[in-house]
């Protein structure tokens, strides 16, 4: 069994699928080196590879019902303070076993529907 820390870019208020052997999202950051904003993951090489799904939401942007307050991993100002993003991450799989996914599975975005295919 080999762990290692691997880190993935994702995008701000927006919604992006990371795939790799995860076993945990750590944590998110900006990352002034590439000018971007990250999520650094535990990844287990014993474990099949799975997706995830990072989303961000801005301060006062309603938050889609399948986000659980466990599925936090973050808060980030950018820009100087101007953009507050909160980040959520959870794996493909969770999303599908989770009873709101099934309610609002007409009401996904465009996005979303793209990522889950």
């Amino acid at each position: 069994m080999r762990k290692t820390v691997f880190k993935y870019k994702v995008k701000e208020l927006d919604i992006s699928k990371i795939s790799g052997r995860i076993e945990k999202i750590l944590c998110v950051q900006y990352q002034p080196s590439s000018e971007s904003i990250c999520v650094w993951a535990l990844i287990d090489d014993d474990l099949p590879f799975r997706d995830f799904i990072v989303a961000s939401y801005g301060t006062g942007h309603e938050v889609d019902d399948y986000i659980r307050s466990s599925d936090y991993i973050g808060t980030l100002q950018i820009y100087d303070g101007q953009i507050v993003a909160h980040f959520f991450a959870f794996s493909v799989d969770d999303l599908i076993d989770r009873e709101e996914y099934y309610k609002l599975k007409e009401k996904l975005s465009p996005e979303m529907e793209m990522i889950l295919k």
